[in-house]
């Protein structure tokens, strides 16, 4: 990795390097402490935040690269298995998994480039109109709809009673 202007002395950009392979690795936290010499797992997940404050942008396109690269390796190998069960005639559903283990690969280098279109995504309310977001004419509607029932006054055998008459169908 390319170094930065800081006020880290050069060892110390040396360990943040260390860390930031390690981490590559899949070493995780504590491993990297034991091996660079920090007391803890701790001290190597900040020189680690440190690291990547300092060259974020470039590691990440080294990452891009380095991906990309194990795309191309897994290309090349799912190619050549592929030419292989064909040469043999293998069962189809080996060539088929086969041809999925390429689609798959050409997805996952499409989405790393960005070589797909961006997805549009519309959101639409009720019969494709607009998306109704005002709470107090929602509730306002509602409240009209349940004093557009009416309440009768029936007489039962001498006793008055309510009933409530749903409008609605």
């Amino acid at each position: 990795m390319a170094r930065v202007q800081s006020n880290q002395t050069p060892e110390v950009l040396e360990r943040y390097e260390e860390v930031v392979r390690l981490r590559s690795l899949g070493l995780s936290f504590q491993q990297i402490a034991d091996r660079v010499g920090y007391a803890g797992r701790q001290g190597a997940m900040e020189a680690y935040k440190q690291a990547i404050k300092m060259w974020g942008n470039e590691a990440v396109e080294e990452m891009r690269t380095l991906e990309n690269e194990r795309i191309d390796h897994l290309w090349r190998t799912t190619i050549g298995q592929l030419e292989r069960a064909q040469r043999e005639q293998a069962e189809p559903e080996t060539i088929m998994r086969i041809i999925a283990t390429a689609n798959n690969l050409s997805k996952r280098r499409s989405t790393l480039c960005g070589l797909d279109a961006p997805r549009q995504v519309e959101l639409t309310g009720a019969d494709g109109g607009a998306i109704e977001t005002d709470i107090g004419q929602m509730l306002k509607d509602r409240l009209q709809q349940l004093q557009s029932r009416s309440v009768e006054t029936i007489d039962i055998g001498g006793a008055n009673t309510s009933v409530n008459i749903d409008n609605e169908p």
